[in-house]
């Protein structure tokens, strides 16, 4: 019973990250997403009305439906690699970009994306990178890069690129720190993808908080050079060239000697996978290891400052509802042990956070306020 209630709370509470609109033309957002695919579809039916379309327009509406694809596989719940279907229809409408402008930066761009970590097109991102180097696209995907192929000063040159250029919004900054301060010593953290990812390597290789801990991303795992170097570093691969909920909870399994922890960021369906959730600090382990006294310890001694001053800085955002299955943990032991100062304390900050992230009915209801 306790289980299920636990789950109630975690599913009921948590917010992917990544759905989280970043500082730039394009959002993250599910709506949004929803909203860009209806716009390409009338796009396409409204350049089939006219008989004559200009060559602009096709290669425009090209490059609109497959990034639009792109965007819609990496915020997938389920997996990061494209189907067949996704990655033959992806590389149709990149050969009609190519068709009309080979030498463009969209083309080139597109063609190392579609590439899926592919660095044998790793020439077609450096062209983009020619024609607009300070593009955020070409900044994350060299990132990216250079953290695959574990070439630190290179990586630390792009991630500073993309925090003086603030792509991502203070929200997902605060919560990056916070979560590396929140995990133990040697912690393997696994994010789910870019508005995850990206914050934490900066605070962690910019900042230098949290070194120890090392940061694995889904997205990044698409990479058959990145599978092989992990794997020759000691950590066991699924035979598997799926990334997706059954690749990520079987690496878990396999590689039970790690402590392991998945990023709160992390989509429902992956975390669902597991055979018990227990909070770790802000993140979530999977395989049964609980350890109640260090996320005491750590809410009274690090977490409850930083928490708190996020919530006054950051305003109204729906990453703060992340802090609150860790909270709602946290506030059972104090309820057990009748500490009604400290219950107080923290069903006070449990509310604020809720009503700061919209989670004020979920959270009022479990608290049977």
């Amino acid at each position: 019973m306790y289980k299920i209630l636990i789950l109630f709370i975690f599913f009921s509470l948590l917010v992917n990250a990544q759905n989280v609109p970043i500082n730039s033309n394009q959002s993250n957002s599910p709506a949004l997403e929803k909203q860009e695919n209806q716009k390409v579809q009338r796009d396409v039916q409204s350049k089939r009305a006219k008989p004559f379309p200009s060559q602009t327009e096709v290669f425009e509406l090209n490059v609109n439906h497959l990034q639009s694809e792109l965007k819609s596989i990496s915020l997938s719940p389920y997996r990061k690699t494209p189907t067949a279907e996704q990655q033959q229809n992806m590389e149709l409408q990149l050969k009609e970009i190519a068709r009309i402008n080979n030498n463009s930066f969209e083309y080139h761009l597109l063609n190392y994306q579609v590439g899926n970590y592919d660095f044998s097109k790793i020439e077609s991102l450096e062209k983009a990178a020619f024609i607009r180097p300070n593009s955020a696209e070409v900044l994350k995907e060299f990132s990216a890069y250079f953290y695959i192929t574990d070439r630190e000063e290179k990586l630390n040159q792009y991630l500073k690129s993309l925090h003086s250029m603030r792509v991502f919004p203070m929200n997902l900054d605060l919560f990056a720190v916070n979560l590396l301060k929140s995990l133990p010593a040697n912690t393997i953290l696994i994010s789910h993808g870019e508005n995850d990812t990206y914050p934490l390597l900066i605070q962690q290789k910019i900042k230098n908080i949290r070194n120890d801990v090392e940061i694995i991303s889904l997205e990044h795992l698409q990479s058959v050079e990145y599978r092989k170097r992990l794997k020759k570093r000691g950590f066991k691969i699924p035979n598997n060239n799926i990334i997706g909920t059954d690749f990520f909870i079987e690496f878990i399994e396999m590689n039970k000697n790690q402590q392991i922890i998945a990023a709160p960021s992390m989509p429902k369906e992956y975390l669902s996978k597991g055979k018990t959730i227990n909070t770790i600090g802000l993140g979530y382990s999977l395989t049964g290891f609980s350890d109640v006294k260090f996320d005491i310890k750590q809410y009274e001694e690090v977490l409850k400052s930083l928490i708190t001053q996020h919530v006054n800085q950051g305003g109204r955002s729906e990453v703060l509802s992340n802090y609150l299955p860790f909270l709602f943990n946290v506030r059972n032991v104090y309820l057990k042990k009748m500490d009604v100062q400290s219950i107080h304390e923290i069903e006070d900050l449990m509310l604020q956070i809720a009503k700061l992230s919209n989670k004020q009915i979920q959270v009022e209801a479990l608290l049977n306020k």
